[in-house]
């Protein structure tokens, strides 16, 4: 090889890797957190499309494109659920600050909690979060656990009030038990389409967000929800089991929580929201298609 068949080479080389590069820093997803208490996620960029989602304080999501006040995320922990999200409700990982670099997180058990200047029980409230809001760990001072938020923010939350983990894991999984008292605290929360908070919540969006704080990540909607876990016989259902209802589409397009005793929590319009039915209700019951088991 000559001189200059070398340097031809080596010029080739440093071009390649500086499209490579170049393609992978293009390429690479803009991470960022959900700074708000709960962010709607809608179908098109305006606040009058169809909320297909919601995203939890704390939720990751990945920037795919920016649209002045609005943003078009995937949703990694909702299985990359798509969806446009104003800018408002988001923060890069530079602004998020103590939050972002943290290790542990801790997600919200209980329906509704306080974040606090200090750690008592009386003292004046940051913010008050909801069923499914993640927090990032600073430490643990007796019944508190010192918190920071999206944006820098910090305070104390009760320590009975939310569960730890690593970042990159998913909350300690629990049993059926565990998952039908997290769903009972929602009882009379109206219903919201797309909804998956104790403000408004739809019936995948209660199944997701019980199931996720439970330590079992699913699928964020109804027929999806359907393909997961084990097929089970209506004679074999048994309290934790989900339970599927074809209702304004073909295939599964309700599901709910099987309590036992032939008792079914859901979220649906027909109920007004979170309510326990029969699993023969009468308008529900003769839409029943099948039931999985996913614990």
């Amino acid at each position: 090889m000559t001189c200059f068949q070398t340097v031809a080479v080596i010029v080739a080389l440093a071009t390649l890797s500086t499209v490579v590069q170049g393609q992978a820093r293009a390429s690479s997803p803009d991470r960022r957190f959900v700074q708000a208490v709960m962010a709607d996620v809608r179908a098109e960029p305006a606040d009058g499309a169809e909320r297909v989602t919601q995203a939890h304080l704390g939720t990751e999501v990945l920037v795919v494109e920016d649209a002045g006040d609005w943003a078009r995320v995937r949703i990694p922990i909702q299985g990359d659920y798509p969806g446009w999200v104003r800018q408002s409700a988001l923060v890069t990982a530079q602004q998020a600050g103590t939050f972002a670099a943290a290790r542990q997180l801790a997600v919200v058990r209980t329906a509704r909690a306080r974040v606090l200047r200090n750690a008592q029980s009386d003292a004046d409230a940051l913010i008050e979060v909801t069923l499914g809001a993640r927090l990032a760990v600073i430490g643990v001072h007796g019944g508190f656990v010192r918190v920071a938020v999206p944006g820098g923010d910090a305070g104390y939350i009760a320590a009975d009030a939310v569960v730890l983990y690593d970042r990159g894991a998913t909350p300690p999984r629990k049993g059926a038990d565990d998952i039908i008292r997290t769903a009972t605290q929602l009882v009379g929360v109206p219903y919201l389409w797309g909804g998956a908070s104790t403000d408004g919540v739809d019936c995948s969006g209660l199944v997701y967000t019980v199931f996720y704080v439970n330590g079992i990540v699913l699928p964020r909607d109804a027929h999806q929800q359907y393909v997961v876990g084990t097929p089970v016989d209506r004679a074999d259902v048994r309290p934790g089991d989900l339970v599927f209802y074809s209702t304004y589409a073909a295939g599964a397009s309700h599901v709910g929580i099987y309590m036992g005793d032939g008792k079914v929590i859901q979220s649906g319009s027909k109920t007004g929201g979170v309510a326990v039915i029969s699993i023969d209700d009468p308008h529900y019951g003769p839409k029943y298609i099948g039931a999985r088991r996913v614990l």
